[in-house]
């Protein structure tokens, strides 16, 4: 008898669906301890309150230390649902750990779970975004150009960086 090693769909859905989970979980947990233990380098960079502004992307980092503390205190205090929105990304994270656990596996209520937390990210996204262009909208001309400054000398440093070989692995 000869036997035949068969490779069932569940099995290869299975294994995307953790490697998913996997990026999603190191994402949620990515957030959560880079707020929790990078307490000192968020308190530098413009008060705790700093925390919530990692979800607006790499622009924040060049933002002079007023801008962001006041672009923090603003997301704070907004009723744009960012706080909800991460919030609802654990969430769905939730939803998505349970329909792995789930046998036989479901792939619509893993596809219904990972639907959700990029609905709560994208939202997250766009309610700072709108804030983000408020602040933007508010500075000087002056301003705006030391930011654009800052950010080219920024995006210089990344490519020098890259073109040297070093993607920060060795940090």
């Amino acid at each position: 008898m000869t036997q035949t090693n068969k490779t069932s769909k569940t099995g290869r859905g299975v294994k995307i669906a953790l490697g998913l989970s996997l990026a999603v979980n190191l994402l949620v947990l990515g957030l959560v301890g880079g707020a929790v233990l990078g307490k000192d380098r968020v308190r530098m960079a413009g008060g705790p309150e700093a925390a919530s502004l990692r979800s607006l992307g790499p622009i924040v980092g060049v933002l002079d230390e007023d801008t962001r503390r006041r672009l923090a205190i603003r997301v704070a205090q907004s009723d744009t649902g960012m706080h909800r929105d991460l919030r609802g990304l654990v969430s769905a994270t939730r939803a998505f750990q349970d329909a792995l656990r789930a046998e036989p596996f479901d792939r619509a209520a893993v596809t219904s779970a990972l639907q959700s937390q990029r609905d709560f990210v994208l939202s997250a996204q766009e309610n700072g975004h709108m804030l983000l262009l408020d602040e933007l909208e508010a500075m000087s001309s002056e301003e705006r150009l030391a930011l654009a400054d800052r950010l080219q000398d920024r995006l210089r440093r990344i490519r020098d960086r890259d073109r040297d070989g070093d993607r920060g692995g060795d940090r």
